[in-house]
């Protein structure tokens, strides 16, 4: 299995501050981890609010 040199993802950088990583690296999981795709995500309404 290839495993992409990059990935975008959400992170939480403070207090209620999410910022884009279009470029973070990707880590090869460990023996007791997985790696999954996600394709598409939509928040839960409750989580807005």
């Amino acid at each position: 299995m290839t495993f992409p040199a990059s990935q975008r993802a959400v992170q939480l950088t403070g207090p209620g501050r999410l910022e884009l990583n279009e470029q973070k690296p990707v880590s090869r999981p460990g023996p007791h981890q997985i790696l999954a795709r996600i394709e598409l995500s939509k928040p839960a309404i409750a989580s807005i609010a």
